[in-house]
Formats: structure tokens, sequence, C-alpha cells
């Protein structure tokens, strides 16, 4: 919904929420001020929205106000929530901030409905090549004034059509871009990206692992474990990589979360895989256990098996 004359005349961004309240000239609570400015708020922390880095996304954390920017940065108010929007569109709900959001996170962890704000986001994307990131553009934030989306609709599990509402809406959104007009991408193609972006979390967190692995000698054999970090492939689970550390050194809590990182992004992968009716027989996954192992130390005091 526009704002009319009489709120665009007010000045100071703080009150125009205020003022259309009073006169009934705004929208409900998802919907994006039209100059979208935060006037003296700076934010207080920063994060990133990926399924490649989304730029150009709006969102507000509290009173703060911004446009996701070139690695699909975003800032935030330590305290506050933050929401998305493609205009007046609401992408998900408003979630805690994280270092890294997804669209798993923006559906407060629903894969359905992760799966379709994917869908929706790589549809809009500039140039229509996602592998050099998401860019949603201004034409589409005006374009979706006064619009919405339900991601949880079952709608999204059937084909669409060309005179679906939302497959006319994405040729609307669309129509300015580099690319030009086009329908809404598959749920299968979308799920391949997604997936592809959630493989990298989990290479990047196998790295965090490795790092904290500490290969230090050891004076008794109980001091010894071996950590076996699979990694993570399309087609077929390649054998590990299997450490030995002293179990003393190497802070053992801090691995088993990032760890439960790992596996959740697998899971969450399983379950967009499943939502998208990919047919294809390998699983695409390996996971990471602890697990003790047959240990003494040497006569250099080291872990060996």
């Amino acid at each position: 919904m526009e704002l009319d004359s009489s709120c665009m005349d007010i000045k100071n961004y703080l009150l125009v929420p205020l003022f259309c309240f009073i006169t009934g000239c705004g929208g409900d609570s998802k919907v994006v001020e039209d100059d979208f400015v935060s006037t003296g708020i700076e934010p207080n922390a920063f994060g990133k929205v990926i399924d490649s880095k989304v730029i150009g996304l709006r969102y507000k954390s509290g009173e703060y106000r911004g446009i996701t920017e070139e690695n699909g940065e975003y800032g935030y108010i330590l305290g506050e929530q933050v929401q998305f929007f493609v205009g007046d569109i609401a992408i998900g709900y408003e979630v805690e901030p994280k270092d890294i959001l997804t669209p798993y996170e923006l559906a407060n962890n629903n894969s359905f409905e992760a799966l379709n704000i994917a869908r929706f986001l790589q549809s809009l994307d500039d140039d229509s090549i996602l592998d050099n990131g998401i860019q949603i553009i201004e034409s589409s934030h005006t374009l979706a004034k006064s619009k919405t989306i339900d991601f949880l609709s079952q709608e999204w599990s059937v084909p669409f059509d060309e005179s679906s509402e939302l497959v006319r809406l994405i040729y609307s959104l669309t129509s300015q871009t580099a690319f030009g007009s086009r329908p809404l991408i598959s749920a299968s193609d979308a799920y391949y990206h997604f997936s592809s972006t959630n493989i990298e979390l989990m290479n990047d967190l196998q790295e965090r692992i490795v790092n904290e692995i500490d290969v230090s000698n050891c004076t008794v054999s109980t001091d010894c474990k071996v950590f076996v970090v699979e990694p993570v492939r399309l087609d077929l689970c390649l054998l590990a990589d299997k450490y030995v550390y002293s179990n003393l050194s190497t802070p053992v809590d801090i691995i088993e979360m990032l760890a439960e990182e790992r596996l959740k992004l697998r899971d969450i992968n399983s379950d967009l895989k499943a939502i998208a009716n990919v047919n294809d027989n390998s699983t695409g996954f390996c996971s990471i256990n602890e697990q003790s192992g047959l240990l003494s130390c040497n006569s250099e005091q080291q872990c060996e098996f």
C-alpha cells in the first residue's frame, strides 16, 4: 500500500508510522516504509544472508532499517530480531540474528517453507546467474508493494501453471531485471542450489573442526582419541580423514557443537530433497562421528594407532 501525500509530507521518518496509524494511510506491521531509511540509528552487530549471497534484500531490526549489501551483509541491533522483505512481501518471520542466515532460518526452521523462500528469492535474481549471488533490484521492491505471499501454502506442492497468481507475480517482479521476465524456478532447481549452499557451510564447519583439534603430545594412551571427519560429496563418500588428538587439550565441547551443526545441515538437505521430490539414489551426504580408538603413546609421547 503506498503512502498518501499527507504521509509523504512528514519529514521525520520516526513520525511516519504514528502519523499513518492515526490517519489510516499506512498498512499492517509487515509493510516496508517507502524511503526505508533509519534516521540517527546505527547497527551494532552484523551478519550475512546467503543462498549464494543475497544482495538488495530489505530488512528491519528494531527501529533500524537497511538493505543487504555486497556480500549479503546486514546490520542489526543487539537484542532485537530481524525481518527481511521484498517490497511489502515478508520473507519468512522475525528471527534471531545470526552470523549466517539462510532461507531455513528465515522460515523459522521449516524445511517446506524454506524451500519456497529459496524458490522465490532465486527467481528474482537480476541476471538469473545464481553462482554470482542473488541480486534483488529496486524495481522488484517497487513492484512488490501491497503484495503478500504465503510460503506455507500447499499450492507450492503442485506444479504452477502460467495462469497462477504466483507465476504472474514472478513475471511482474522480474520484468525490469537484466535477464527479463521469467517464471517461478522449479522446486528441484531451487533444491540443488540451496543444498550446494548448505554443503559449503558443512565444509566450512569441517575446517573449523580440524582447526580445533589439538594434535599435541599425550602422556598416557587414555588421553588419546580419534575424531573422524567424513567429507561431504554429492555422489559417494570418500575415505574419512582421521585425526588423533589429546582429549585433555582439545576443546571437545566445541567440536561436538560444530559437528552437531554440520549434521543438522545434512538433515536439512535431506528434508529439502524429499520436499523437492528429487529422484536420485545417492544421499549426497556423509556424517561426522566421534569415536574412541585403540591408541597408545609412542616413544616420543605422541598418540598413535
